[in-house]
């Protein structure tokens, strides 16, 4: 919510890159249970940049560095603010 409204489009996707994505995130979640069980985590999947997609590519999002930048400053924000 505090990405959308700081202006940067962001929406929850169940199929962000899967497995990796999956499985990155449940190792992280493993360890720090183990390790630090105070400690919170969570997941963010940026889109490409638009210069990663070859032009034409049809149904690739895309979003500038400068506000995938500003969506992470928003989330963070929200977080140290929870």
């Amino acid at each position: 919510q505090s990405i959308n409204e700081s202006g940067v489009p962001a929406f929850i996707s169940n199929t962000a890159g899967t497995y990796v994505c999956n499985h990155l995130l449940y190792q992280v979640l493993h360890l720090l249970r183990q390790e630090q069980p105070a400690c919170r985590a969570g997941f963010v999947h940026l889109p490409w940049l638009p210069e990663q997609v070859k032009e034409g590519k049809a149904e690739v999002f895309t979003l500038p560095l400068d506000k995938q930048v500003k969506g992470i400053q928003a989330a963070l924000h929200a977080i140290i603010q929870a």
